[in-house]
């Protein structure tokens, strides 16, 4: 019995993310994925028969951790989209005609045109995060609020 094979097979067994799902999904009729890794990959005589079947499992099992991190990243950036609109439809009334500004001492202001523009910038900037990200032209998936934007405004292609 070649031990070094039997540690080689124990160890790309070993590292699959989700065993039962690979064997499920490679050979639906398995019911049992430690018997079936006994039986079909330990205890083939065959060692190409037992590498292509270990070969299947990988490759199922690094399809199932892409999905994974797609989903992940999905619902990363779905959280995003929400915090980017909730910020809009808190600063829309920036963009009004008679928008006003309240100063730290409480005296109310319009805005001035320099202040609408920057306003118009950053509420162009939230709508943009999902195509900033997919370009990967924003270093992290995450929203700015506008004081933190007005320090660090991103510069970006269009």
């Amino acid at each position: 019995m070649d031990y070094k094979k039997l540690e080689e097979k124990l160890a790309r067994w070993n590292n699959l993310f989700d065993k039962t799902y690979s064997v499920v999904t490679a050979f639906p009729q398995v019911n049992n994925p430690d018997l079936f890794f006994k039986e079909r990959i330990l205890e083939e005589a065959d060692e190409k028969v037992a590498d292509e079947i270990l070969k299947k499992l990988e490759a199922v099992d690094t399809q199932w951790k892409r999905d994974i991190e797609e989903q992940k990243l999905r619902e990363e950036l779905d959280k995003v989209i929400r915090r980017s609109q909730e910020l809009m439809r808190q600063c829309d009334y920036t963009q009004l005609p008679d928008a006003e500004y309240v100063e730290s001492d409480f005296r109310v202001r319009p805005f001035t045109q320099e202040e609408k523009l920057e306003w118009r910038e950053y509420r162009k900037y939230l709508r943009r995060i999902p195509k900033l990200w997919e370009r990967k032209q924003i270093p992290e998936l995450r929203v700015m609020g506008f004081e933190e934007w007005k320090l660090n405004k991103p510069h970006y292609k269009d």
